[in-house]
């Protein structure tokens, strides 16, 4: 809380003298109206493991939580036709750290850098209701141990990925301050790579403060080009790695978890078009293979344990999704919603109800590469697909 004061008090000193050297040295230097900003959230810790509850080291729960984020970003003014699409978002980038009260190290104190990209739901005339949505990497958690940290069931590694939802309000406070408050929901997970995995969810209110080196411009507008129809096929392949927990009711002393990996690969065929400047809405099917449905573990007499390769075809699932595409030039975020009509489900990761959110880099015209976290019943990572994939457009009709 300190480095924040000291942070806000640096803030104000540089509006102070925005009138001095300094600011007309920043405002030589800056472009495309850049800012950086503040937030503070207090936040709950949502109690989905006993470790939260009760079962760890204090033998008390671990309830809330405070979290600081250092933001530098971008405000967009209409410079490129795909800004006032989105309502001239922010984007930029986070710093962001949290402590736990109460728990004696057994968390860790994560500290995560993540892209973000705010938008507005609506404007009023200078105040904006916004979401938020951004993505990123944590680090510096303290994990699991069957030894040193064996209460910790919520997170198997040192990093984890970082997300982040939110809506709020800003508010400008002069031509360079900006007031941010709202509400924002955290999730952290490593996508199963190393288990135990329950993963943690925070939700905050949060207040934030901005300030912007150059003074806010006009809104710029032109007239929107027709809205695409074309349709467009989009072939991927993706591969992830993945751990399972292990039934140890008949090996006492056996740590369920273990360092084995499990592979995993997906087949995704998707047909989608343009609903908006911005929407892309479809459907698709999966074809999925998953090591940890056809495969066993047994152990040897140290206890190490190694696999053995059951019928191949108890690996296979077969599914079918809707999905959306939220596109902005070269990138896209997007998200599945489906359902497995073929699917062993006789471990952890067995559920038929599935989906998927990712992000997906063109880095040639029609071929991309895309991160995607898939995942069961809402909650349940099952594993971090490295994907690759290309796009057939099939009519240039517009209107």
């Amino acid at each position: 809380m300190r480095k924040f004061i000291v942070l806000l008090f640096l803030l104000i000193s540089v509006q102070l003298y925005g009138k001095g050297l300094l600011s007309d040295t920043l405002r030589a230097k800056v472009q495309k109206h850049l800012f950086i900003g503040l937030k503070y959230a207090p936040g709950f810790v949502m109690q989905t493991s006993n470790f939260f509850r009760s079962y760890n080291e204090n033998s008390a729960p671990i309830d809330h939580n405070y979290s600081g984020t250092i933001i530098l970003g971008w405000q967009s003014y209409g410079d490129r036709e795909w800004e006032q699409y989105y309502g001239y978002p922010a984007y930029g980038v986070g710093l962001y750290t949290a402590t736990f009260p109460g728990e004696s190290n057994e968390l860790g104190k994560p500290i995560a850098i993540y892209g973000f990209f705010r938008g507005p739901f609506k404007r009023f005339n200078k105040v904006a209701l916004n979401y938020t949505v951004g993505l990123g990497l944590t680090y510096n958690w303290k994990p699991y141990d069957p030894v040193t940290n064996p209460r910790n069931t919520v997170i198997g590694s040192k990093e984890t990925v970082y997300i982040e939802f939110g809506t709020n309000v800003s508010i400008p406070l002069s031509k360079h301050f900006e007031l941010v408050a709202g509400g924002q929901f955290n999730h952290f997970s490593n996508g199963s790579l190393k288990k135990p995995n329950k993963g943690i969810n925070l939700v905050a209110p949060f207040v934030q403060l901005n300030y912007q080196f150059n003074e806010r411009p006009e809104f710029k507008w032109q007239p929107p080009a027709p809205i695409s129809k074309i349709w467009e096929t989009n072939l991927a392949v993706g591969y992830g790695v993945k751990q399972l927990q292990l039934d140890i009711s008949k090996m006492p002393g056996v740590s369920p978890w273990n360092d084995k990996l499990f592979n995993a690969c997906n087949l995704s065929l998707n047909f989608q078009r343009p609903v908006s400047h911005i929407v892309k809405a479809g459907f698709g099917t999966d074809v999925v293979y998953d090591e940890t449905f056809n495969t066993t573990l047994a152990f040897d007499d140290q206890n190490n344990p190694y696999k053995i390769y059951g019928n191949f075809w108890d690996g296979i699932s077969l599914g079918f999704f809707g999905s959306a595409e939220f596109y902005l030039n070269r990138f896209a975020a997007w998200t599945q919603l489906g359902y497995y009509v073929i699917r062993k489900n006789d471990n952890e990761d067995g559920h038929k109800l599935y989906q998927v959110v990712g992000l997906k880099f063109f880095f040639l015209k029609n071929t991309f590469a895309a991160i995607g976290l898939r995942a069961t019943q809402f909650s349940n990572a099952d594993y971090i697909a490295w994907t690759i994939g290309h796009r057939i457009k099939w009519t240039r009709k517009s209107r």
